[in-house]
């Protein structure tokens, strides 16, 4: 290349043949999370669903199904965490209400003392949570969850995968979250 009269050569170099082309194309829990860090929302499908197996292994049960629920039933929700209140209560004990968005819909938890002891530091550090407890049907159309316990998803999934190439595996249901929260 011709250096200018100063000995500096040009700025503009072809180098397009360089660069390569193209870019492998993101699996789609990268893909939805690029789209969480960029847009502040799911665009692809909802940040669940790439842990649905598992999910529904373990009985979860989406939040739109909760109302055919019988009150006390015990169940178990998974899902992104949209809201989480500490309210003052007239007693002095902490009282946490936690609400969840699994894509269908949103369901309401709340942690009384021995729940947020099991959950411990968890219960607020964590975005993705599977909860199980019992409900209670608070009107005609509506349910909340009384926690019980509360497990990181993306621990728990990372314990599951490890699990499935060990080749152990659990028989779903609520039984089947305490053997992933061992396992997770």
């Amino acid at each position: 290349r011709p250096a200018d009269p100063a000995g500096q050569l040009p700025l503009f170099v072809d180098d397009r043949d360089l660069i390569p082309r193209g870019s492998p194309d993101p699996d789609g829990r990268a893909r939805v999370a690029a789209e969480l860090d960029i847009l502040q929302m799911e665009v692809t499908e909802h940040v669940l669903e790439s842990y649905r197996p598992m999910l529904d292994e373990l009985g979860v049960i989406p939040a739109s199904q909760l109302l055919e629920v019988r009150s006390g039933s015990e169940v178990v929700v998974a899902g992104i965490r949209i809201a989480t209140q500490t309210p003052p209560m007239r007693s002095g004990k902490r009282v946490v209400f936690i609400s969840l968005d699994d894509g269908s819909g949103c369901s309401d938890s709340t942690f009384f003392d021995e729940a947020q002891q099991k959950a411990g530091p968890m219960l607020f550090g964590t975005r993705l949570l599977v909860i199980r407890g019992r409900t209670r049907r608070t009107g005609e159309r509506g349910v909340s969850i009384q926690a019980e316990d509360a497990w990181d998803l993306k621990e728990m999934w990372a314990r599951w995968q490890d699990a499935r190439r060990q080749g152990g595996g659990g028989d779903g249901g609520a039984d089947g979250v305490d053997d992933a929260a061992q396992v997770a």
